[in-house]
């Protein structure tokens, strides 16, 4: 395996890392974006992504805790041969702050033909790949396990030399 970390600046101090992991043959890659709010280092957005280039298999997992902060409440996304499947609460940044991810307004599952990016007639044409291997992330997961806290203290802890992290000079 090879690993490659990456932290970046924000206005109060580091405020996003990428971890990644990449097999040595170049076959597989998992990558982790973090990334916390700088007006509230609690909130944060934990992205997870997955591929194998062999079998043409892409997953990701993402979930945010402050509008603005990642795309959904708790979204996973996989891709192999012809079909996309997706499924979770979607939310971004023109929702207003009032939108809380309770998973009541949640998105149906939905099958996408790879090829014509159409909706599929059938959820079961993405049978084989409704399994996931990356994280079930939502809201109220990293809410509950205080991962705004621990997003914070991974970035801001990491021993990584900013002269080396920080692109934005």
């Amino acid at each position: 395996q090879a690993y490659i970390a990456e932290v970046q600046q924000g206005g109060q101090g580091p405020r996003m890392t990428v971890l990644a992991s990449i097999g040595i043959d170049g076959d597989s890659v998992e990558v982790w974006q973090i990334t916390v709010e700088d007006s509230d280092r609690s909130k944060a957005s934990w992205v997870q992504i997955k591929a194998t280039k062999s079998t043409k298999d892409l997953e990701m997992s993402i979930a945010g805790m402050a509008p603005g902060l990642g795309i959904g409440c708790g979204t996973r996304l996989r891709s192999k041969d012809n079909s996309v499947y997706f499924e979770g609460e979607y939310r971004d940044q023109g929702m207003p702050s009032s939108h809380v991810c309770n998973y009541v307004n949640n998105t149906a599952p939905i099958c996408i033909d790879g090829v014509s990016l159409e909706e599929t007639e059938s959820l079961s044409d993405c049978d084989a790949i409704k399994s996931f291997s990356v994280s079930t992330m939502n809201y109220q997961g990293l809410a509950a396990g205080d991962f705004g806290t621990k997003a914070n203290t991974l970035i801001t802890d990491t021993q990584i030399p900013t002269t080396i992290t920080d692109f934005n000079k």
